[in-house]
């Protein structure tokens, strides 16, 4: 595989967010505008024939937006189609999205250190979007630490979706899917570094499957049980 190009900063740009085989995620102030964020891609030749036929990451990406919109879910806008534009002498697909305010749920808890009380509305906040997500007969595969942003600045504080490309129909029973999505959580966040405290990962479990009957949290829990557990956790926190 040939080596990933090096970052090149496109016009307007404040820092670099993340960075990772071609695909950045830029901090972006246009005079006179308020910050946005860009996501570019480097438009190799698969890149580019994935963007006209509108099956690209950006491209999916977009259309979860528009998913989550549509159903209140709260994400980050984005500010028009994904664009192939021309930075500097390389070519890229490119997606302008609003700035979430916050930071994300991983580096909230392993750098920021919230108060507790922080801490457990914040785990309810990410339970019930969990909840509202499949109530609205949605699932998202992707449901991890660093693609959560979270504002402490409001009250409960405010939990926005920043990576929507595994947005997809919900394919299996709503509380299955709590499971799934609880345990790509509980991976991401042990995987990243420090584990969150286990009463508050049980704070998110027992918010999202709060709609649920006692039978349909019984086999939830059984199903979490069956999970396999993280290579530096002994088994996942369920009472």
């Amino acid at each position: 595989m040939p080596p990933s190009p090096d970052p090149i900063a496109p016009p307007h740009a404040v820092s670099l967010f993340k960075s990772d085989r071609g695909r950045e995620t830029w901090l972006i102030h246009k005079p006179d505008s308020p910050p946005t964020v860009l996501k570019t891609q480097t438009a190799t030749p698969l890149y580019i024939l994935k963007h006209l036929l509108r099956v690209s990451q950006l491209h999916r990406q977009a259309r979860g937006i528009t998913i989550l919109k549509k159903y209140n879910l709260p994400t980050a806008a984005h500010l028009g189609p994904p664009r192939l534009k021309r930075i500097h002498n390389r070519y890229a697909i490119t997606l302008e999205l609003e700035l979430a305010p916050g930071n994300t749920l991983y580096n909230l808890l392993n750098r920021e250190h919230p108060t507790l009380e922080d801490q457990r509305q914040t785990a309810i906040q990410v339970g019930s979007l969990i909840a509202q997500t499949t109530a609205a007969g949605l699932f998202n595969d992707d449901f991890k630490g660093d693609n959560l942003i979270v504002d402490l600045a409001t009250h409960p504080p405010r939990v926005t979706l920043i990576d929507t490309v595994a947005i997809t129909s919900l394919r299996t029973d709503p509380h299955l899917a709590v499971v799934a999505m609880s345990h790509k959580l509980w991976l991401s966040l042990v995987e990243f570094g420090q584990a969150p405290a286990a009463t508050l990962w049980r704070t998110t479990l027992r918010q999202a499957l709060r709609p649920f009957n006692r039978a349909q949290r019984a086999r939830a829990i059984q199903a979490l049980r069956q999970m396999p557990p993280p290579r530096t956790q002994p088994r996942l926190p369920v009472s």
